[in-house]
């Protein structure tokens, strides 16, 4: 019989084991840390057990589905209405949004049941869109499509009626300094004054959400670079610092932009672009596999890989 015990308490700590040990570096943190519990004037309490244990659970389900490295939560408030929070899939770090959203609403306020809320996100991007109605205090939209850009550590509401002087395209990118090709990533290394501020792009971010209403994404990037149009199609290289176990390196990526869409593809640290266009990225900064690229009306596509 003792042997019957022993056995069975051998099953339950293993069992235990492959169910709840976290994944990643989770294993070494008891809980997410959200990075703001409250906001001015507001009743949710983003820290309390309530909603931390949501946190988790959405955490160790471990499945991003937002802006590469986050997952999206999303929970019902003692209001009724929603609140949601995004969840670093490495750290737990936790950022709520500041506004409650719910659906669309008649005269009185009160809720149309036939028009619930609707989020659109995306894995690959750093905008998050309510179609319904949000609220913070002194903050109330109501019945329509609002959009936010979370920027690692809060999000920041986008406006939904911008008004441009800029009179076309041109003169939206006249602030973006330029670079001839061929380049490669060693050239631009050593180059500073072909780089403009990630900043500048604020107004062509706003002339194309206004004239077009074509959202331009720039992940992560603190510097870009205006490369020569492909036909119809307008190229951007953007760049960041990063930090890695060798030491501070730069990451490039390629933007695209034509009528109908923004598209992005990372070139990571090692790229060239000859002058037919022709474009090679390095995978990773081991320097294993050497990826072709083609820029098309659809994007940037990878033609090769070896």
């Amino acid at each position: 019989m003792k042997h019957i015990k022993a056995f069975l308490l051998i099953l339950l700590s293993v069992g235990g084991c492959s169910v709840y040990s976290p994944p990643y570096s989770q294993a070494a943190v008891s809980s997410v840390k959200v990075h703001t519990c409250s906001f001015d004037f507001e009743d949710e309490n983003f820290c309390d057990s309530a909603h931390t244990s949501l946190y988790d659970k959405a955490w160790l389900n471990n499945r991003v589905n937002f802006d590469e490295n986050y997952i999206i939560s999303s929970n019902i408030e003692k209001s009724g209405l929603r609140s949601l929070a995004v969840i670093n899939l490495k750290t737990g770090d936790t950022y709520p949004l500041e506004y409650t959203y719910g659906g669309y609403v008649d005269e009185s306020g009160r809720a149309i049941p036939s028009k619930p809320s609707k989020i659109d996100f995306q894995i690959n991007s750093n905008k998050l869109c309510i179609d319904g109605s949000v609220y913070a205090y002194q903050n109330t939209f109501q019945n329509q499509n609002t959009c936010f850009i979370f920027n690692g550590k809060e999000f920041e509401k986008l406006e939904t009626n911008v008004s441009i002087s800029l009179p076309d395209e041109t003169s939206a990118f006249s602030k973006i300094k330029s670079t001839a090709i061929p380049i490669s990533w060693d050239t631009l290394s050593r180059i500073s004054s072909n780089w403009s501020s990630i900043d500048k792009m604020k107004d062509i971010s706003n002339w194309y959400n206004s004239q077009r209403k074509l959202y331009v994404s720039f992940p992560r990037l603190t510097e870009v670079t205006l490369l020569p149009k492909v036909g119809n199609i307008t190229v951007l290289l953007g760049r960041y610092n990063a930090e890695t176990d060798s030491g501070n390196i730069y990451l490039y990526s390629l933007i695209t932009i034509n009528n109908n869409a923004s598209k992005y593809v990372k070139l990571n640290n090692k790229f060239w672009i000859d002058k037919n266009y022709l474009i090679k990225g390095i995978d990773s900064d081991e320097g294993k596999t050497v990826i072709n690229y083609k820029i098309s009306n659809d994007g940037v596509k990878i033609l090769s890989a070896k």
